[in-house]
C-alpha cells in the first residue's frame, strides 16, 4: 500500500509541474519541502540535538536546491535523487523517533522516481533543442 500511494504522489507532483512555468523553481522548493519533513519529525521529539542534526542535512539539501534553482535543473534532479537514498539509510544516521514506520520507504519511492523523471525530462528537452 505504500507503494501505491508513493506512486500516486509521484505522478501528482509531476502533474503539478506541468502547470508551472519555472520547472526549475518548482522543483527546488520540492527538494526544500520533502528535507523539511525529517526536520517536522524531529520537531516531536524533545531533542535539540536531534533537530540540529536533521536541521543540518536540510541545510545541505536546500544549498542544492539555490545552486540548482541558479544553475542546473540536474542538480536538483541529483538532489532529489539523493535524498531518496538519504531514506534508505536515514535510520542509520539518526534515531528519530518521530519519523512514522512507513515515511522512509514512501519518500524514497516518490524521490527517486521523480529525481529520475526530471533527469529524464532534462536530457529529453535538451536533445529536442539540438
Amino acid at each position: 500500500m505504500v507503494y501505491f500511494f508513493a506512486i500516486a504522489t509521484f505522478i501528482a507532483l509531476v502533474l503539478i509541474a506541468g502547470k508551472w512555468r519555472d520547472h526549475k523553481l518548482y522543483y527546488a522548493a520540492v527538494l526544500v519541502g520533502i528535507a523539511l519533513f525529517y526536520l517536522a519529525f524531529a520537531a516531536i521529539e524533545p531533542s535539540l540535538e536531534l533537530f540540529l542534526k536533521e536541521a543540518g542535512f536540510v541545510a545541505i539539501f536546500s544549498l542544492i536546491a539555490i545552486f540548482g534553482r541558479r544553475h542546473s535543473l540536474q542538480l536538483i534532479a541529483l538532489g532529489i535523487f539523493t535524498h531518496g537514498l538519504f531514506d534508505f539509510y536515514h535510520d542509520m544516521f539518526f534515531v528519530n523517533p518521530g519519523v512514522p514506520s512507513w515515511w522512509p520507504v514512501y519518500c524514497a519511492v516518490v524521490d527517486i522516481l521523480l529525481g529520475l523523471w526530471i533527469a529524464a525530462e532534462f536530457f529529453r528537452t535538451k536533445a529536442i533543442r539540438t
